[in-house]
């Protein structure tokens, strides 16, 4: 069996067999990686995400003394302009250590890092969705959220074909292959195995591993995690999957649907449980998680791959053990669902939920964050429903990170303020305007009779589309007119009072998009009003 640093005539004979693969003599490296290694010489691999939300980088740096802990670790920088991170003009970008483990390929003193990416103003970048999920889940401790993530991927050759798959055909149909035993029924164990003790000895809480239903795909879980820790150990069991599929010459895609047709997807299904839900009686609070799950699929749908869903579209057909993409499901023992309670759990009447939408090439920041926050929250959820001449739009409103410019809101919607307001600025691809009672763009007022100063937060980014934002002419401006944006705008980050976030009606919001506007003021040329606004849960307005 090939050990983790290792190389076996098997990897050689891979490598060989890759037309333009390139190789190397590991033999030649393990004398140099058998050189003695001075105290004050630690080798320490920086590891982050970059600007694709799903690739890993990483480079090293020599510390003068073996890290404890994060805090020992130097914050240092690297070029964003090369990780779709930056512009060449402005390029440097930071990075923050914020989780340590023992490296596998170095090993001894040798350290893998975990980094937070942070741009040249010290604000979080675009893909740092790290941060938000520590505040979230800091938020929630008292609840003790446990995560466990079942990560599914599949090995390709140097060629992207998938590894041991005929050339010219395919291998038989599904079947025989998911924990199979046997060289006919799974192809690079070796891979897997080295992978597994390469967690273990760096501390990653890796669970166990199987061979899964297409040949070529696996799966290893992680957990269970409480609260960050998942999203950290996740992300560095990848970089080590990357790290050693590399040494063999095997390249891992995460892919959520690798080969078109019959062949089943690539998930990374997320388990969730609370103290609550894993103590007597703790079913019914699973129901109860599930009912809030229910409110927000669409926005978890959009969080669940790092393309708002577009990847997850050719994975969840409702066909292959997923559910459907467009509707909401739950139920026991059912993998063709988007909420699973595992019978076990049904028969104990306590445990865990498993979430089967997250696609394979998720963050796993995202996916608890959006995920347990929601399942786990006690507080009440506000929402209000515009209803528009060209359909509905329904928007979560953050009362609890902008209680002002919510209770303002609020208030307007009840006593009717909205009710005839047209959409009186509309740019594509940038945001839609309302809100002005007189319909030109200059009126509205609050409901304290003037300005109200604003509410920025760090955790609250204009990140995608149907943010919604109040309007203002400068600081502490705040009246009636918001916005909601057609696509990320970060440029508007900490200028303008980001108050909620569409999560149903995008069809709404897409057909607002397409209005005929004045290009000179971008006002439409056919007059949309809202009609009304309909509250569901209103503890706030007056």
């Amino acid at each position: 069996m090939l050990s983790v640093s290792g190389w076996s005539p098997f990897c050689h004979q891979l490598a060989m067999a890759l037309p333009g693969a390139p190789t190397t003599n590991k033999q030649v490296l393990d004398k140099y990686l058998q050189l003695e290694q001075p105290d004050d010489g630690i080798m320490a691999e920086y590891v982050w995400i970059d600007g694709t939300g799903e690739g890993i980088r990483s480079k090293c740096k020599t510390l003068n003394a073996e890290p404890k802990s994060p805090k020992d670790c130097p914050v240092w920088n690297f070029d964003g302009s090369s990780t779709y991170q930056a512009e060449g003009s402005n390029s440097d970008m930071y990075l923050y250590p914020v989780a340590l483990f023992r490296d596998p390929f170095r090993r001894g003193k040798n350290k893998l890092v975990l980094c937070e990416v942070y741009k040249y103003n010290k604000k979080p970048a675009e893909t740092n969705r790290r941060k938000t999920c520590a505040e979230a889940m800091e938020k929630a401790k008292d609840t003790h959220p446990w995560f466990g993530i079942e990560q599914e991927y599949t090995l390709l050759d140097y060629d992207g074909h998938p590894f041991g798959w005929p050339k010219n055909g395919f291998p038989g149909p599904q079947g025989p292959y998911y924990c199979g035993v046997g060289a006919n029924k799974v192809y690079g164990r070796d891979v897997v195995e080295a992978h597994y003790r390469a967690c273990l000895y760096s501390g990653i809480k890796i669970a166990g591993c199987n061979a899964e239903v297409m040949p070529a795909q696996w799966e290893f879980q992680v957990g269970p995690c409480e609260g960050i820790e998942m999203g950290d150990h996740l992300w560095v069991a990848r970089y080590i999957l990357h790290r050693v599929a590399e040494e063999f010459g095997v390249v891992v895609t995460l892919d959520p649907k690798p080969m078109e047709g019959d062949w089943n997807g690539a998930g990374a299904h997320c388990n969730y449980s609370t103290q609550a839900m894993r103590g007597p009686g703790g079913v019914a609070e699973i129901e109860k998680a599930i009912e809030k799950l229910s409110k927000h699929h669409v926005r978890h749908i959009k969080a669940y791959d790092p393309r708002e869903g577009k990847d997850n579209e050719r994975r969840l057909t409702g066909f292959h053990e997923t559910s459907s993409i467009h509707d909401f499901s739950a139920g026991v023992a059912n993998r063709g669902a988007s909420i699973r309670i595992p019978r076990q759990v049904s028969e104990d009447g306590c445990g865990y939920l498993e979430d089967r939408r997250p696609a394979s090439n998720c963050d796993p920041y995202s996916v608890t964050e959006v995920g347990g926050g929601t399942a786990g929250q006690n507080l009440i959820l506000i929402s209000v429903t515009l209803h528009t001449d060209l359909g509905d739009m329904k928007l979560e409103l953050y009362c609890e990170q902008c209680p002002r410019a919510c209770e303002n809101f609020l208030a307007l919607c009840a006593s009717g303020y909205y009710d005839g307001c047209i959409f009186h600025r509309n740019v594509p691809g940038f945001m839609v305007q309302t809100g002005d009672p007189t319909g030109k763009g200059k009126g509205g007022d609050s409901i304290w009779g003037g300005y109200f100063e604003d509410e920025f937060r760090e955790s609250l980014k204009h990140a995608t589309r149907g943010i919604v934002s109040m309007a203002n002419n400068g600081l502490d401006s705040n009246g009636s007119q918001f916005f909601i944006t057609y696509s990320k705008q970060p440029h508007l980050d900490m200028k303008y009072t980001i108050f909620g976030r569409l999560i149903d009606g995008f069809e709404t919001l897409d057909s607002l998009e397409k209005v005929p506007v004045n290009p000179q003021n971008y006002r439409p040329e056919t007059e949309i009003r809202i009609r009304s606004v309909t509250i569901h849960a209103n503890p706030l307005a007056v």
